[in-house]
């Protein structure tokens, strides 16, 4: 039997991703929306934004899942780690709702992507080292998360994966 979800989890389906190209994800790229929850989702919902995350995570912990884990979504662009280009197409990517240098995430924030991760971790074999976030897979060109954000995000982690 799973465990009840914690946390509100809405499906829809963004038009933003390769269809004629799955995925086997191996790492998660952390962003955030720089934008409301609201906002960044009806934005992913648009063809001619041609960005999606797999997930966007609200200040309260709601969660709109925008894509399956086998779709590749449009997170990362132009991006490099550990020695290979385009995560978009071996990475997820998990975005919280906002400015993470204007504002800390919120507990709900952290404990809700948690509740998203940790199952996915476990069946694709991800482990907290394959986590990283947007200004690491593309310095000088994106800045999220804030170091101190994305910190406590994986030591969050650390207690359930």
């Amino acid at each position: 039997m799973t465990e009840p979800k914690q946390y509100k989890e809405i499906y829809r389906q963004t038009p933003n991703y390769n269809k004629d190209r799955e995925i086997t994800p191996t790492a998660v790229v952390l962003h955030h929306t720089s934008g409301s929850y609201a906002g960044s989702v009806d934005w992913c919902l648009r063809k001619e934004s041609q960005v999606s995350y797999h997930c966007i995570v609200k200040r309260d912990g709601e969660r709109t899942i925008l894509a399956s884990d086998n779709q590749r979504t449009w997170h990362a662009g132009k991006s490099f780690w550990r020695g290979k280009h385009d995560l978009n197409s071996w990475a997820l990517g998990l975005a919280f709702e906002g400015d993470s240098y204007m504002e800390p995430l919120s507990l709900d924030m952290i404990n809700s992507a948690i509740e998203y991760l940790v199952p996915r971790m476990k069946k694709l074999s991800i482990t907290i080292t394959d986590i990283t976030d947007h200004r690491t897979v593309s310095p000088n060109r994106k800045n999220d998360l804030n170091p101190t954000e994305y910190n406590r995000v994986i030591e969050a982690l650390k207690n359930h994966a």
